[in-house]
């Protein structure tokens, strides 16, 4: 951990160390996975580094989180997380998590100020792992696509990747794959059990993010509504929008560039019995400027483009054996068609994707967790003219400990 985090920890938790006898609680678990993936894997395509494609074990991340009651309203909420830097080296210390939260006297009423989890969709409330039917993260919080926050549209459809500066760009998410903003957060229980609202003013738009680092220059509003018709069913809806750029190369002629990304999304949750039943739609709407290969210049007027994903989760608790499920889930990310000069037909901006997976997933003991999953997820080279089938599979078994 670097001293600057030392020094933002320490401001957040003065006030709670400066008043009497403050009341800690410590919730904390560590991950270690067995993999396996298919030769083209990419942390970028499907989570897993390209230096872990064969059978590795390793550990995967370790986590705290604190919370430190200052007295009844008021809180401050920590988390520490160590783990590998794009899926591969594990020696990334992060702070995640941490804000100073008000909770009114009727406990229906709260603002947290600092840094918190993103108030869209329903995974992005899914940072615990018992929270989690599978391991891998949806397609549309972990698959990169041609949006970059440093110079906009990739025009470059068809290549994954691209260099500038002697760095190497692969764009950006559909929703930043940590659910975390800066900002203020109000978070308001209008009908206990039956409506929630959560409001979010931030520095930046949900799908990307710093996390080490405050960016001043970015604005954002996220918001969802969750609804309990009945006892079997929440279903959530939500917005946000909000500007994204990252100066990441040091080039002035980017530093003006106006990137904007607006979500639209509704989430779903039905129980029935021992089934189980998930599913998020969202639809993103980006307005960036476009950047050409070769010249390396960016556009004078943004270019408008589309993007769409969801995915839908079917688990079953086993009854003959407490704490054992199966899961099948579907998941997909499509982009809208976009002109190419030159070109007389018109292309996806970038590659539609797929992904089935199967989940077994066992609760050995209240502080030891099994989960297994493959997912099937078709590919197709790019680095081969007539664009030879592959795959992006994986197979993911990891333990989970808690403490």
């Amino acid at each position: 951990m670097k001293l600057k985090h030392v020094i933002l920890l320490f401001i957040f938790l003065s006030p709670a160390l400066a008043i009497g006898q403050p009341k800690v609680f410590l919730n904390a678990w560590a991950e270690a996975e067995l993999s396996h993936a298919s030769e083209v894997s990419d942390f970028y395509f499907n989570e897993i580094s390209r230096n872990h494609t064969g059978w590795s074990a390793r550990m995967n991340n370790i986590n705290a989180l604190v919370t430190t009651k200052i007295n009844s309203k008021f809180s401050v909420n920590l988390r520490a997380q160590i783990d590998r830097e794009s899926g591969d080296v594990f020696n990334q210390v992060t702070l995640p998590l941490l804000n100073v939260k008000y909770k009114n006297s009727k406990k229906d009423f709260s603002l947290s100020l600092g840094r918190f989890i993103t108030p869209f969709g329903a995974f992005s409330s899914m940072q615990h792992p018992k929270e989690r039917t599978f391991i891998n993260l949806p397609l549309s919080y972990s698959y990169y696509i041609n949006v970059s926050s440093a110079i906009g549209f990739n025009n470059m459809i068809g290549q994954d990747s691209f260099l500038i500066n002697d760095n190497i760009d692969w764009g950006s998410t559909m929703i930043y794959y940590g659910a975390y903003s800066d900002g203020l957060l109000l978070d308001w229980n209008i009908k206990p059990d039956k409506v929630n609202l959560q409001f979010a003013i931030t520095n930046h738009a949900p799908n990307i993010f710093n996390r080490n680092k405050i960016r001043l220059r970015n604005y954002g509003l996220s918001s969802r509504i969750k609804l309990q018709p009945k006892y079997f069913w929440e279903q959530g809806f939500s917005i946000s929008h909000g500007s994204f750029f990252n100066k990441m190369y040091g080039d002035v002629e980017f530093d003006d560039l106006g990137l904007a990304q607006t979500l639209v999304g509704t989430d779903f949750k039905l129980g029935f019995g021992f089934w189980e039943l998930t599913g998020e739609l969202m639809a993103g709407f980006y307005s960036v400027p476009e950047f050409s290969f070769p010249e390396m210049q960016v556009s004078q007027d943004n270019v408008s483009l589309n993007s769409y994903a969801g995915y839908l989760n079917l688990k079953y608790e086993v009854p003959l054996l407490s704490g054992l499920y199966v899961a099948y889930g579907i998941d997909f990310i499509s982009f809208s068609p976009f002109e190419i000069p030159g070109m007389t037909d018109s292309k996806n901006w970038d590659e539609n994707t797929h992904r089935h997976q199967f989940g077994l997933g066992y609760k050995i003991t209240d502080f030891l967790l099994l989960r297994s999953n493959l997912a099937i997820q078709p590919f197709r080279d790019r680095s081969v003219p007539d664009y030879e089938d592959k795959n992006l599979n994986t197979w993911r078994t990891s333990i989970t400990v808690f403490l």
